[in-house]
């Protein structure tokens, strides 16, 4: 009996064993298989990842050569507008000479004569433009072809207003005086002179004679209508001498 205890005794830890290391055989399998599952996923993975690189890649790719195309195409537009902007400054630079000189002979016709010593205003613009590098702006020059027909509307026509005239002895004398366009310009029957360079009105050292003074007196005392007058086409200068 007690012989028969002790062999199924044993039987029963040689089973015992037996599934103990069928078990621990199953869970080793199991490690392997998972092992491998993960092994065949993060191969998937670093397939997809290589896939998308390579995608990535493509895309960069394409984007570099339509930007080496467009940067191609902006070079060659900034190279031709260079060219025109170029012609354009060089233009600009004509033009803007050609206004200056204008404004500088322009001052230069109008300073000497008798329209400037009634209206010195009249030089404003062109003063301005005479005196810079630049190109004048639109507004300016605008106004700088006023000021000029300003000037032509002026020497066409006769002008009644007060003055301070340096008489003979060089006393001044605050009067009225006749400015016939940019010929002449009278005191009753006295022709005058404008100096410029001391921005005055004086009696011309010598005088037209008694017929011509004669009548320079009824133009000074008409107020309507025409009259007769004997104009100094040298502005003066005859006169003067």
């Amino acid at each position: 009996m007690t012989g028969k205890f002790v062999f199924l005794y044993v039987i029963f830890i040689a089973f015992s064993v037996t599934e103990a290391s069928g078990a621990v055989a199953g869970d080793a399998d199991s490690n392997r298989q998972a092992a491998l599952v993960q092994q065949f996923r993060s191969a998937v993975n670093e397939q997809q990842l290589l896939l998308q690189a390579r995608e990535t890649l493509a895309r960069q790719q394409v984007l570099r050569e339509r930007l080496r195309k467009e940067f191609a195409a902006n070079k060659s537009a900034l190279e031709r507008l260079n060219k025109r902007v170029y012609s354009g400054e060089y233009i600009l630079g004509e033009f803007t000479g050609i206004g200056i000189e204008t404004a500088r002979i322009f001052i230069r016709n109008v300073k000497h004569s008798i329209i400037y010593a009634q209206k010195p205003h009249v030089l404003k613009i062109a003063k301005k433009i005479a005196s810079t590098s630049q190109f004048p702006y639109s507004d300016e020059l605008k106004e700088f072809a006023r000021e000029m027909l300003r000037v032509m509307s002026l020497q066409g026509e006769v002008a009644r207003y007060k003055a301070t005239v340096v008489m003979r002895r060089g006393q001044e004398k605050n009067t009225p005086v006749v400015r016939i366009g940019s010929f002449n310009v009278i005191e009753n029957g006295v022709y005058l002179q404008y100096l410029s360079g001391y921005d005055a009105l004086v009696v011309s050292p010598s005088q037209p004679g008694i017929k011509y003074q004669s009548r320079a007196r009824r133009l000074f005392s008409a107020k309507q209508g025409l009259t007769g007058f004997g104009i100094g086409p040298t502005r003066g200068e005859l006169t003067g001498n």
